[in-house]
């Protein structure tokens, strides 16, 4: 099963699964601070409102349920703040919208590095250097996070226009209304395991065709749609366990683990797409270093040409 191989794999790679975390851990953090930094005078003109006052109970949060209740309790505040001045309103918008776009192309810089590295290891059960893939690749690397990012605002657009039409569920009285909140996060997670399932093979495309960006995101696609259904349950299935394991960890550690479980997860899929693209090709890879899986596809061919020997 794919999702158990890249589990073999990624913890084989746990040193390279450290690193990937880091680094998208520093690129959140950089695109913070660097919104943060446009967005100064707003923040202190919101300080002198007492707008961040309600953030001071989230210290105080016993469980990770008694966070959410203060988080929103002071989001709400804070938005009332800004809605109230259309400057503040102004600069929120532009400051969100580019700590975002600054986010998804920084943690976008490493996935062909990513994709090296685990495409050496699965190929020919051999180690590449993390950072030493990622400077020989820094051209392409630039290029595939501008196209990334701009696939993923598109996608994140009809993602959110999709939750916002669901909105006015949350009004309903009733049993719709009670559980319309994990109706939508359900719709969420199967939107983003379905986008996945389609696109997640376009660095194993890139790598192992070299015919660019464009191309090998429509072979990837071209791909993926020949067993999309079956890849889309094992993202739903994948998804779903970072989900639990993240909850359970910010649960028991009043959320401070969240800083560590999800950029853990960036490199538990970039295998996952890499497994999977590999499988659906019907290539053999090692899923560690004594365990060659071959897939169906494979097998089906060696059968073939084991009988056409015969004859």
């Amino acid at each position: 099963m794919p999702i158990s191989n890249a589990l073999k794999v990624y913890f084989a790679n746990f040193a390279f699964a450290i690193k990937v975390s880091i680094f998208k851990l520093l690129s959140a953090l950089l695109a913070a601070s660097i919104a943060l930094l446009f967005a100064i005078s707003s923040i202190r003109e919101l300080d002198s409102q007492g707008a961040f006052n309600a953030f001071g109970g989230l210290g105080r949060a016993t469980s990770l349920q008694n966070g959410f209740i203060h988080a929103s309790e002071a989001l709400g505040s804070l938005w009332s703040a800004v809605r109230a001045d259309s400057s503040l309103l102004a600069a929120a918008i532009l400051s969100v919208i580019g700590f975002f776009l600054l986010l998804f192309f920084l943690t976008s810089l490493d996935e062909i590095a990513q994709g090296e590295v685990i495409y050496a290891r699965l190929s020919a059960n051999c180690r590449v250097s993390y950072a030493g893939s990622f400077l020989k690749r820094l051209v392409l690397s630039l290029k595939f996070a501008i196209f990334k990012m701009v696939y993923i605002v598109a996608v994140a657009t009809i993602i959110l226009l999709i939750l916002f039409s669901m909105l006015p569920l949350l009004d309903i009285t009733g049993f719709v209304g009670i559980i319309s909140p994990f109706l939508m996060i359900f719709v969420f997670a199967v939107l983003i395991a379905a986008v996945n399932a389609f696109s997640g093979g376009h660095v194993a495309a890139i790598l192992t065709s070299n015919d660019g960006i464009f191309i090998s995101f429509f072979k990837a696609a071209k791909k993926s749609m020949r067993c999309f259904f079956r890849l889309f349950l094992l993202n739903v299935l994948l998804l779903a366990m970072a989900m639990f394991i993240s909850y359970v960890a910010a649960n028991v550690f009043n959320g401070i683990l969240l800083f560590i479980t999800i950029p853990a997860t960036y490199a538990l899929y970039s295998i996952f797409n890499f497994v999977c693209f590999l499988d659906v090709s019907g290539s053999r890879y090692y899923a560690d270093t004594h365990t060659i899986i071959t897939p169906k596809k494979s097998e089906h061919y060696d059968k073939v040409k084991d009988l056409i020997d015969k004859i």
